[in-house]
C-alpha cells in the first residue's frame, strides 16, 4: 500500500513530465558545467557553472520524486524557493552579463580602429 495520499500519486502524465525534466535537466547540467570549463568567454564560465549545478541540483529533485523519496507536493515547496534564486542567476543576470561584455568589445574595438589601443 502506498503511503502517499491518492491525490498525490503521481499520474501517467506526471511521470511523462518528471522524466523528460529529469533528461532535460541532465543535459542542462552536463552542457553547462562543461562549457564552464572551457567556454569561449572567460567572464560567463562562474555563469555556467552555477547554472549547471543549479540543473543538477534540479535533476536529483525530479529523481526525487519519480523515485518516489519525496512527493510532489514536498519537491514543489522546496522547488519553489530555489526557483527564486534560478530566476535571477538564469533568466536575469545572463543577459546583463551579455551586455556589459559586448559593451566592452565594441569600446576596445572602436579604440582600436580609432588608432588609440
Amino acid at each position: 500500500m502506498s503511503k502517499v495520499p491518492p491525490m498525490l500519486e503521481l499520474t501517467q502524465w506526471d511521470r511523462f513530465v518528471f522524466g523528460v525534466s529529469l533528461v532535460l535537466s541532465f543535459t542542462a547540467a552536463t552542457v553547462r558545467l562543461r562549457e564552464s570549463r572551457s567556454g569561449a568567454w572567460v567572464e560567463f564560465r562562474w555563469v555556467h557553472r552555477t547554472i549547471g549545478l543549479l540543473a543538477a541540483f534540479y535533476c536529483v529533485g525530479y529523481l526525487a520524486v519519480l523515485t518516489g523519496v519525496v512527493d510532489r507536493l514536498e519537491w514543489s515547496r522546496f522547488f519553489a524557493g530555489v526557483s527564486m534564486f534560478a530566476w535571477l542567476i538564469v533568466w536575469v543576470y545572463p543577459p546583463l552579463l551579455a551586455r556589459r561584455i559586448s559593451h566592452k568589445i565594441v569600446t576596445q574595438t572602436n579604440k582600436i580602429l580609432d588608432g588609440e589601443q
